[in-house]
C-alpha cells in the first residue's frame, strides 16, 4: 500500500487548482481531425493577458500528469483503509465475518 499524501503536498496541488483558469479547458482540433500539438510540443491559446494567470495554467498542466496518478493512488488507498475499517467494525460488532464485506 503506498504512503499517504504529504499535507505539504496536498496544499501545493490545492494552490495550482485555485490558481489555474477554471475550466472546461476545451481542446481544439486541426483541419485534419487531429489535436494541434502533442506532448511537451503543444501549443497553449489564452486569452488572458495576465501573464502570472498564464504561468499558472502552465503550471497545472505541467504537473497534472504526476498529481492526477497521486491523488488517484491516494484515493484508491483511502478507500482501502475504509474498507478494512468497516471489516474491523463488522467483526467487532459480531455483525460479519472478517474479510467478508457486508454490503
Amino acid at each position: 500500500m503506498p504512503d499517504p499524501l504529504s499535507d505539504t503536498y496536498l496544499r501545493q496541488v490545492q494552490q495550482r487548482i485555485t490558481a489555474a483558469t477554471r475550466g472546461p479547458w476545451p481542446v481544439h482540433l486541426g483541419d485534419d481531425g487531429l489535436p494541434c500539438g502533442f506532448g511537451p510540443f503543444t501549443w497553449v491559446e489564452h486569452t488572458d493577458t495576465d501573464p502570472a494567470q498564464m504561468v499558472a495554467d502552465i503550471e497545472l498542466s505541467a504537473h497534472a500528469r504526476t498529481d492526477v496518478r497521486n491523488l488517484y493512488g491516494e484515493v484508491a488507498r483511502l478507500k482501502d483503509e475504509v474498507a478494512a475499517l468497516h471489516r474491523r467494525l463488522a467483526t467487532l460488532s459480531g455483525r460479519g465475518t472478517p474479510g467478508v464485506s457486508t454490503r
